[in-house]
């Protein structure tokens, strides 16, 4: 009985030291998530603020350059790049197509290799396809 109560024990504690290993460990891994979100925040904080001053300006009437636009808007995606976000194509970029990471504009089949252009970039993130770059087959003179 005596082995018994202490073989008990030994897994009582053993099971209270695993809870606290993983409480730990949890947390070790919300503050590095919260340490990204920090540092991306950090880095989109300024091209947001510029994004809200122009949204205020329009909403009050004024004009706005369509370059000071897109200059947020570059500043925006620089930041997200910067923490691993991937375009996938630019517009009007040709390209040969690869149903992995291309998505045809009509919805039509388009045999893998074939010459396209892109309409629409795709966005991916760690090697990971998020949205496919939306294409559309070169027609040739």
């Amino acid at each position: 009985r005596l082995d018994l109560r202490e073989r008990e024990e030994l897994i009582r504690r053993l099971r209270a030291e695993l809870e606290y290993l993983r409480a730990g460990e949890e947390a070790r891994a919300r503050a590095a998530a919260d340490s990204i979100l920090e540092s991306l925040f950090g880095d989109l904080a300024s091209p947001v603020a510029q994004l809200l001053v122009q949204a205020h300006v329009l909403a009050g009437g004024g004009e706005l350059k369509a370059g000071d636009v897109v200059l947020v808007g570059r500043q925006f995606l620089t930041a997200l790049e910067d923490h691993g976000l991937t375009v996938l194509g630019r517009v009007g970029e040709e390209a040969l197509y690869d149903e992995s990471v291309h998505q045809p504009l009509d919805g039509a089949g388009i045999a893998p290799g074939t010459r396209v252009a892109v309409r629409f970039p795709g966005v991916g993130f760690r090697g990971r396809v998020l949205r496919k770059a939306v294409v559309q087959v070169l027609q040739i003179p």
